[in-house]
Parts: C-alpha cells; structure tokens; sequence
C-alpha cells in the first residue's frame, strides 16, 4: 500500500475516524474512480466509433445509452468494479493499528 495512503489513513484514525466511516471513504473513493473511467471510455467510444466505421467499411452506432439494459449493464458492472476495488483496501487498513508501524 503506498505510503502517502497509510499516512492519511493513520492521521484520519488520530483525528478519531471510526472504522465504518473509513471503510465507506474507501469504498465512495473507488467508486468515484471507477465511474470517472467508465465515462471516459465511453466518451472515448463516442468519439472513435466515425474512426472505426470508416476504417472497417461498415455502420457501427454508439446506442448504449439509448437502452436501458445497456445502460443499467454499464452501471452494474461500475458498481460491481467498484465494490471489488474498494474493499480490500478499506478491509486492509481498516484492521491496521494507526500506531503500528507498516514497514516492507
């Protein structure tokens, strides 16, 4: 776990963060990530599918926000990224003692 993030776990328990309230920060942090990159991938598909059309000589659409199974697909998936991203750290840190030293 890089250093800068132990730090600012260990000052957030000295301040007197419980347990639950790091665990959701990990978790809300891992979630804002992962549905950041699912919209830059989709905005970056936005805009490569002209390219894509032309270079392979056929009529691809961009339609994915336009269904609603696609869509809730897409966020299923981010939330499902999310949860598996976040918890082990926030399980991780959550357990360290803010006292303890965490030396490789």
């Amino acid at each position: 776990m890089p250093r800068a993030l132990l730090v600012k776990w260990a000052s957030a328990k000295v301040i007197g963060a419980l347990h639950n309230q790091l665990f959701q920060q990990f978790l809300g942090e891992s979630t804002l990530v992962t549905f950041a990159a699912l919209l830059l991938g989709l905005f970056g598909a936005y805009l490569l599918i002209p390219a894509f059309n032309q270079l392979t000589d056929r009529d691809m659409t961009f339609v994915f926000l336009e269904n609603p199974y696609a869509l809730a697909g897409l966020i299923g998936i981010g939330v499902l990224v999310s949860l598996i991203s976040g918890s082990y750290p926030a399980f991780y840190v959550v357990r360290l003692s803010a006292n303890t030293r965490n030396e490789r």
